[in-house]
């Protein structure tokens, strides 16, 4: 009985802030694939890093972290935790306020992304860290040749809402372009991740980097 009325309360605090979430991040929803690092809105003015505070959340070097990259890195894992994780973790999150999804000790976050063709709100499960009041996500879908389907759609509707450890609101996402992408994803990589394994898979797919910044 508390774990069922601890579920309704997270859940009907989700859905007041960022609408009805359905869980769905199969199949491409979006428009065709954009390679280049370009800023998805011009909406700058709208951005106060103050509405939402964020917490300094890095990748981690430990033998767990080693291990689930490990596991991430082989088609196996990669089979398990694209088809299975995002409905576990949907769940996982939303009752644990980000403190626990199938990729642990990896922070993860719930992405909540509206259909570019559809409208429908999606929510997606995806590892992050954060840097300098910035929410960092690296679109690798664990090196396929193509874009994830959330990429796609915050290309066309840059106002999400993330739900992660310690933050929830309203986030304006850019893709992060040049040098300064690179730096970032030389940071990923550097953690123990799978970041590096991904880019070469992705072969010609120059792995994107994305930065959600809090939005007034």
């Amino acid at each position: 009985m508390i774990y069922r009325e601890a579920r309704r309360s997270l859940t009907e605090n989700l859905l007041r802030d960022t609408g009805t979430l359905q869980t769905n991040d199969g199949g491409a929803d979006g428009k065709p694939a954009n390679q280049g690092n370009t800023p998805m809105t011009n909406l700058d003015n709208r951005i106060d890093p103050a509405v939402v505070r964020i917490p300094n959340v890095q990748l981690g070097n430990s033998l767990a972290h080693r291990m689930v990259a490990g596991i991430a890195r082989s088609a196996l894992g990669i089979r398990i935790i694209r088809n299975v994780g995002p409905h576990i973790d949907s769940t996982l999150i939303r009752l644990t306020g980000g403190r626990l999804s199938s990729v642990i000790p990896f922070p993860a976050l719930l992405l909540s992304h509206a259909g570019a063709r559809s409208g429908v709100t999606r929510a997606t499960p995806l590892v992050y860290f954060t840097e300098a009041g910035r929410v960092i996500v690296i679109a690798s879908n664990f090196g396929a040749l193509r874009n994830p389907a959330w990429y796609h759609n915050i290309k066309a509707n840059p106002e999400v809402t993330l739900l992660g450890r310690g933050f929830r609101g309203s986030f304006l996402a850019e893709e992060v372009a040049g040098p300064e992408r690179d730096r970032l994803f030389r940071f990923a990589e550097g953690a123990s991740s799978p970041y590096g394994h991904y880019q070469q898979s992705a072969a010609a797919r120059l792995i994107a980097v994305v930065a959600f910044r809090p939005i007034g």
